[in-house]
């Protein structure tokens, strides 16, 4: 990797913003709050909330007359052995995780002393992420990120692209007017932040918080540094100065012979815990049927 890099782009949720932790303690909440769910696991209560919104899409789109009324529910909620939930229990429901992901919001641990750490270094800072911008500003500012970001980049599905289009990262860098040598992508993502970033000369880091320290892994063919811990990204920047990466040397080549294909499906299995793989989609959720 390049030891020049003057510039941090950091992902947002799953990475800055510990977003498996906000969406479990919903996931609790619901768990005690209902009778019907409280013998329920967090992963059937997951089931539980997708049967709801299969729910609610049928309602919204009319299908809500006879013998029809989300029959696919019914099904999941009689699986489960529960008694089907009315519709004011279901939006009960919908609110209450969106009351408690909003005030358990929280910075992943860590991360605010990093990037105090790595201000004071003299790195500028900023965030590319998929996501509105009044939203993702709210969020950042929410967690004590905003304070030292310089800037976010936030793109939706209004615009033509999204991470990892290479079109997000060349707007980011030529708004913090960096080269691509000279940019760092952080984030957990190994798709969206890594592929993405790769695909535009920059550098990258994967952000895995279940490695102990640091490692290396195939990312889509090709080695990338992965940490699992903030105290990590000051030393890993300090080995790149010591060693520069990028020079064409064995250690960057991979060995297909030695990782085979156990290596390369190890390397695209998601960091996140079973409940933030799961239920990722229910921030967008709530929006719909909460308001």
């Amino acid at each position: 990797m390049s030891s020049n890099v003057t510039t941090l782009f950091f992902d947002l949720d799953d990475t800055l913003f510990d977003k498996a932790y906000s969406q479990e303690q919903a996931l609790l909440a619901i768990q005690k709050d209902n009778p019907n769910t409280s013998h329920l696991s967090l992963d059937q209560i997951v089931t539980y909330l997708l049967a709801i919104d299969g729910a609610y899409q049928d309602l919204y789109n009319g299908y809500n007359t006879g013998g029809g009324l989300y029959q696919g529910s019914f099904v999941t909620w009689h699986r489960l052995g529960i008694f089907p939930p009315t519709e004011k229990e279901m939006r009960r429901t919908l609110e209450l995780y969106n009351a408690v992901t909003d005030q358990t919001r929280r910075a992943t641990p860590g991360a605010l002393a990093m990037l105090e750490r790595m201000k004071k270094l003299g790195y500028e800072i900023a965030i590319i992420t998929n996501g509105g911008l009044d939203y993702q500003t709210r969020l950042a500012k929410q967690l004590g990120v905003a304070k030292f970001v310089k800037s976010i980049f936030a793109v939706d599905r209004s615009l033509r692209w999204m991470k990892p289009d290479p079109q997000t990262f060349r707007n980011a860098m030529k708004e913090m007017g960096v080269r691509p040598e000279e940019a760092l992508m952080i984030g957990y993502d190994a798709i969206g932040d890594v592929v993405g970033a790769r695909g535009v000369g920059m550098c990258q880091v994967l952000w895995d918080p279940s490695v102990e320290g640091r490692e290396r892994r195939v990312v889509e063919g090709e080695m990338v540094d992965v940490i699992g811990d903030w105290v990590e990204l000051e030393g890993l920047l300090e080995s790149w100065n010591v060693s520069d990466m990028s020079d064409g040397s064995d250690e960057d080549s991979v060995d297909f012979a030695k990782y085979g294909k156990e290596a390369l499906r190890e390397s695209r299995k998601s960091s996140r815990s079973v409940v933030s793989r799961v239920v990722g989609w229910l921030f967008g959720l709530v929006k719909r049927h909460s308001t």
